[in-house]
């Protein structure tokens, strides 16, 4: 289960830990942090989520932060102990390289084969070319990105299918339109 720290009131980082804590102990399944703090307004510190990974409160997390010196040090407090997984499609590969083990992407499941190849690139150390894939596709996910409130379009088709989406899908070989 996917789960925020609570954001309605300014929280410590011993009371993020604690509502962790108290949320893994009484749902079934195993939880895993949602690091946003630009839609939560609560930043996590990297000792804090060591704690969180430690009395096992978590099982992974979902880092949305563009602060790569942030992320370098989950990554070398808890990278080997949950699994860390970028969730912005702007930072996946440097995310990867720099340890992340996977992404949790909205786009993904509209393009996996352009995730996947990007992954493979960037965990075999070829950041260059895993930036170049996601550079020569980012119009896709920008245009989607720009549309911050869910809602009907002014065409009538969901936002994948905007003529831009398909440089994307025609550049990963998806097959003839239809």
């Amino acid at each position: 289960m996917l789960v925020t720290p609570y954001y309605y009131v300014t929280p410590t980082q011993e009371g993020i830990r604690e509502y962790f804590r108290a949320f893994a102990q009484e749902v079934p399944v195993p939880v895993m942090l949602y690091e946003i703090p630009y839609r939560t307004g609560v930043a996590m510190k990297a000792e804090t989520i060591a704690q969180m990974a430690d009395d096992g409160s978590i099982i992974g997390m979902k880092v949305c932060n563009a602060d790569f010196s942030q992320f370098a040090r989950i990554i070398g407090l808890v990278g080997e102990k949950i699994g860390v997984m970028s969730g912005e499609e702007l930072f996946f590969a440097t995310h990867v390289a720099m340890g992340a083990r996977g992404g949790v992407l909205a786009t993904a499941n509209v393009f996996p084969k352009i995730w996947q190849e990007i992954y493979v690139l960037a965990s075999a150390g070829n950041l260059k070319g895993a930036l170049a894939r996601r550079s020569a596709c980012s119009r896709c996910w920008t245009r989607r990105s720009r549309r911050r409130t869910p809602g009907r379009s002014r065409r009538r088709w969901p936002w994948w299918a905007y003529p831009s989406a398909t440089c994307c899908a025609r550049s990963s070989g998806p097959g003839p339109r239809r």
